[in-house]
Parts: structure tokens; C-alpha cells; sequence
């Protein structure tokens, strides 16, 4: 009997495992030495993976000597037409009327009026206090102009320059002042602003003064809105608060009078029980003015009565005791 060579036995691994395994780590060490950046690809990618830089916020500008002028102003220009202010309203007003607040003025010439808004002055001129977005006509005057000064420039402070802001929706106006530059308006156009000298120039002082007074290179006059001055209120007076009559008779001898002792006009009424009639028992008063109110008609009902005052300056009583004839 014949013996065959086993079918298996004949089969061969293409593979052992031991060369299975370096292969595998032979292609793990490719993947990772292609995955490596190298050189400027290696700083390229350093580049990529660094985090953005992110700028500081800007701070928007704030103006810490800013006048608290209220928008509204001090009235002045008047439209022509009825409708908004316009250029031609600022120049007729500005060459027409003397820059208000000023020891002197002497205006040669209108250099410009330029409408800018609250952010646009402040930046190049002054700051108003108003609302950045608020409208405003600028005019820039030469001349010669003299603002009041301190105690030791009784004679003021002197600019070839000035300039009057009015807010553009109404003509109100809310500054004035004086400077020592130009501010170079041009009309239609954008205001350039001058810059001033390092160092202001000296101006020499009385006497009695050490040391000298440094002249500014600007003078600033804020306008406010003018503020009404508060009066006082009307005020309810009788006189006398008490008095004796004949009641059952008809006979008051003594009559009342009401003054209002306040400002303003007092409205006032008075009210008396059944049977007494006041006459007037009701009217008004300017400030300091008086009325007489007489008393009529019989009452018997009690020894005294009370006649009630009420007003819009207050209320009073007068208490009328009542006796017979001795």
C-alpha cells in the first residue's frame, strides 16, 4: 500500500508572522515620517496653528471739560423762508449782530459758516455738550474782539478771531468765543482746524501782580437756556379772623377784607350759614390788591358762626360771635 504525502503538509505561510509584524511597523513608521511638516512646511503649520491675535477695543474720545450746556440754547436766528436754518440765515444774523458778552467788538469780515455735527466740533473747535449727532452751524469771525478777563486783566482778552455756534434745527444759540488762530472754515467744505502755538504768549500785569498772566490761545462763552425765575405763589389774607356783630339784628358794623399778600392772581370764595349774605362773596385778586366783604341778614340759630375763605392761595376762617343789644 502506497503512501501519499499529507495535503496540507504541502502548504507553505507566503508570510511568517514575525515578517507580518515588520511590515506593519515599517508602514506605520512611513505614515508617520510623511505626516511630519519639515522646514518652512513645518513653520507653515506652526503659522496655521498659532491663535489670531485680537486688537485692543478702541476707546472713543471723551471731552472731561465739556460745558453742560442744555441743547436748547439762547434763541437767535430766525428763518427767512419759515423752514429750516440755513447758511444764508447764519451769515445775515452773524454780520448783523455783535457777538453777545464781549467788552468790544469790532468784526471786519465773516471768514465762513460750515454746518458740522456736535462730534465734528468737539474734535476740531470745542466741545459743546451736545448730543454727538446734533447739527450745527459754525461761523468763524476776524476782527478784533474782547472777551472778559480775570482780576488781573481788567481790561479783558483780546482775539483776532471768534466764532458763534448755533444748533441747526432751531438757530438757538449755545457758544461763542474768541481765538488766536484760524479756524478755517470754508463754506460748503470741511473746517480745517489751525493748530495753536506751543506756548501762549505773556501779557504783561499790574504792578501789584508777581508774576505774569499767560494770555489763552482760546476763550470759551457757553450760552445755557435762559431759566425762569421763580415767583412766588398768591396767598389768602383776612382781616379780622374774629368779630363781634349784632347777628339777630342785622346789624355787622365790622366788615371783612381779603388781600392776597402773595404774587400772581388769587381766585377766592367765601361761604356764610343760612341766613347771612356776603357781599361779594366771591372774586380775584392781583398781587397786593385787597376786597371789602360786608355782612347782611339776620341768624339767631347759634351764639356764632364761622365764615369759611377757600382760594388757590390757601383757606381761612373768621369766626363772627354774635351778641344782643345792651
Amino acid at each position: 500500500m502506497s503512501t501519499h504525502p499529507s495535503k496540507h503538509a504541502s502548504r507553505r505561510p507566503v508570510l511568517s508572522p514575525l515578517s507580518v509584524l515588520a511590515l506593519g511597523l515599517a508602514l506605520i513608521a512611513f505614515v508617520v515620517m510623511a505626516a511630519r511638516p519639515t522646514g518652512a512646511a513645518a513653520q507653515g503649520a506652526a503659522a496655521l496653528s498659532a491663535p489670531p491675535v485680537t486688537p485692543p477695543p478702541k476707546t472713543p474720545p471723551t471731552y472731561p471739560n465739556a460745558p453742560h450746556v442744555p441743547i436748547q440754547g439762547v434763541p437767535a436766528v430766525q428763518s427767512a423762508s419759515g423752514g429750516p436754518i440755513t447758511q444764508s440765515d447764519i451769515m445775515t444774523f452773524v454780520q448783523q449782530h455783535p457777538l453777545p458778552q464781549t467788552l468790544a467788538s469790532d468784526r471786519r469780515q465773516v471768514m465762513g459758516v460750515q454746518e458740522e455735527t456736535a462730534r465734528q466740533v468737539a474734535d476740531t473747535l470745542e466741545n459743546t455738550g451736545l448730543p454727538a449727532a446734533t447739527m450745527l452751524w459754525v461761523a468763524e469771525l476776524s476782527g478784533h474782539f474782547v472777551f472778559p478777563g480775570s482780576s488781573q486783566q481788567r481790561d479783558g482778552l483780546t482775539f483776532p478771531y471768534a466764532f458763534e455756534i448755533f444748533i441747526a434745527s432751531n438757530g438757538n444759540l449755545v457758544m461763542d468765543g474768541g481765538r488766536a488762530q484760524p479756524i478755517t472754515l470754508t463754506p460748503g467744505g470741511a473746517s480745517t482746524p489751525t493748530p495753536s502755538p506751543a506756548q501762549p504768549t505773556a501779557t504783561p500785569t499790574p504792578s501789584e501782580v508777581g508774576a505774569p498772566t499767560p494770555t489763552p490761545t482760546s476763550v470759551l462763552v457757553p450760552h445755557p437756556s435762559p431759566t425762569a425765575v421763580p415767583q412766588n405763589p398768591p396767598k389768602l389774607s383776612v382781616t379780622p379772623t374774629s368779630t363781634t356783630e349784632y347777628c339777630a339784628n342785622n346789624s355787622y358794623p365790622n366788615s371783612l377784607t381779603v388781600t392776597n399778600s402773595g404774587s400772581g392772581t388769587l381766585n377766592w370764595s367765601a361761604t356764610a350759614p343760612s341766613g347771612v349774605t356776603l357781599t361779594p362773596s366771591s372774586g380775584s385778586l392781583a398781587a397786593g390788591a385787597s376786597q371789602t366783604i360786608t355782612l347782611s341778614g339776620s341768624f339767631t340759630s347759634a351764639n356764632h358762626f364761622v365764615v369759611q375763605f377757600t382760594s388757590n392761595g390757601g383757606a381761612v376762617s373768621v369766626t363772627v360771635t354774635c351778641q344782643v343789644f345792651g
